[in-house]
């Protein structure tokens, strides 16, 4: 485990009682949506961030394509990727177990 995964984990502390059924649902939504807030991941829960566009980093040509923007997008696809995944964990951890499926 890196320094990242354990601060982001350590960011990730849900302080409110878990999704259990629809009694619950009027208070677990309002500290839900602050936890989401607070840890950045409203945007990719509702997608307003969008997957970078391969387009604008590969200008393929006849030739070849620019080796800098291959990595530059490889680097910004990883990123969200990764952001996507912990936006979806998170989701998971607030949710009772019975309600993950």
């Amino acid at each position: 485990m890196t320094l990242r995964d354990t601060l982001n984990m350590a960011s990730a502390v849900f302080k409110s009682e878990k999704l259990i059924s629809r009694f619950n649902y009027l208070e677990w939504l309002t500290n839900a949506d602050l936890f989401f807030e607070i840890n950045s991941y409203m945007p990719y829960i509702d997608g307003s961030e969008k997957s970078p566009e391969r387009s604008f980093y590969y200008k393929i040509t006849k030739k070849a394509y620019n080796p800098k923007l291959a990595v530059k997008y490889s680097e910004k696809l990883g990123e969200f990727t990764w952001n996507n995944k912990k936006a979806l964990k998170a989701i998971k951890l607030i949710i009772s177990l019975k309600n993950i499926k």
